[in-house]
């Protein structure tokens, strides 16, 4: 282990333990949203030092990025993080009266300390509602966004440079399957979005009722961890095997490479 890798982790050991020092500090109702959002900066800013830092040089420093990078990366981040909740409320019926544009910011009671990830997940929010209809940003939706959109960014930047290969190599076929492949994996890698209609039937088996052993496990809320939780990390998963492979083949084309 490396210098700055110790200094980085050591770093992230230390906001982790300000976290659960300013978590215990919350039960303290009168300043519950100000540590809880100390306790969720710490947290999440923590879990990215822990990230290897290959993977930010996979998806940002070694990127040549252009408008397409940003361009998927920035829709991506603001359809993960705002649409998709509005989306998802809309599906459900969710509705409430409300003025026009109206938002809150506030903190959730502070759960046993076993469930402090879960905790750190949506504590604290803002909710933003529109014309009735309810977002709810948290600091695991934005975290796993963020992570998201970079990924996504760096595949679409990827496949272009695939594009660029094809155009100044005509007529070879190899190269051409191969921008297929990705393109698949991307559009599945991004939808974790499709979370949704899991969601969904997670809701309705709650609202009629576990009659059967199936319908119990779908209203069950480790079914819903697992969607919530596990379809997006899942797709961080994909999309970045996806990127590394594309990058293994664009090193061995030498056009590239000139």
């Amino acid at each position: 282990m490396g210098h700055k890798t110790a200094v980085r982790y050591g770093i992230a050991i230390a906001l982790m333990t300000i976290s659960i020092f300013t978590y215990k500090l919350s039960f303290d109702m009168s300043y519950l949203l100000l540590f809880s959002l100390l306790s969720s900066v710490s947290f999440w800013t923590s879990v990215a030092l822990l990230v290897p830092f290959r993977f930010y040089k996979s998806v940002y420093s070694e990127i040549k990025k252009t408008r397409a990078y940003w361009i998927s990366a920035g829709l991506y981040l603001t359809f993960h993080i705002l649409i998709y909740g509005f989306f998802y409320y809309f599906l459900l019926g969710y509705f409430v009266f409300q003025p026009l544009l109206t938002a809150y910011v506030g903190a959730s009671v502070p759960t046993p300390i076993y469930l402090l990830p879960y905790w750190e997940s949506y504590s604290p929010g803002i909710a933003i509602f529109i014309a009735g209809y309810e977002a709810d940003v948290v600091p695991f939706t934005v975290f796993i966004g963020i992570f998201l959109a970079m990924l996504l960014g760096a595949n679409i930047q990827r496949v272009f440079d695939l594009r660029k290969v094809l155009k100044r190599k005509k007529g070879t076929t190899s190269y051409s399957v191969l921008i297929g492949a990705p393109t698949i994996a991307i559009v599945s890698g991004t939808s974790c979005c499709l979370s949704l209609p899991s969601i969904i039937v997670y809701m309705v088996a709650l609202s009629i009722g576990a009659v059967t052993s199936i319908l119990s496990v779908l209203a069950s809320p480790i079914y819903f961890g697992l969607v919530w939780f596990g379809l997006p990390i899942g797709s961080l998963f994909l999309l970045y095997y996806n990127l590394r492979d594309m990058n293994k083949i664009l090193s061995k084309c030498p056009i590239y490479k000139s």
